[in-house]
């Protein structure tokens, strides 16, 4: 797959073990790559 520089990914639940991995391979790709994990995106906590 060839990404080009404007392809966004976002991540959610980004710093367990299958995001982490997705992140990798998708940066490798050449993807701008966003990681969100439970802090960044608890709308409880606001």
């Amino acid at each position: 797959m060839m990404a080009t520089n404007d392809t966004r990914i976002a991540i959610l639940g980004g710093r367990g073990m299958l995001g982490t991995d997705l992140a990798k391979i998708c940066g490798q790709e050449g993807f701008d790559v966003k990681v969100f994990d439970l802090q960044e995106f608890d709308i409880t906590n606001s």
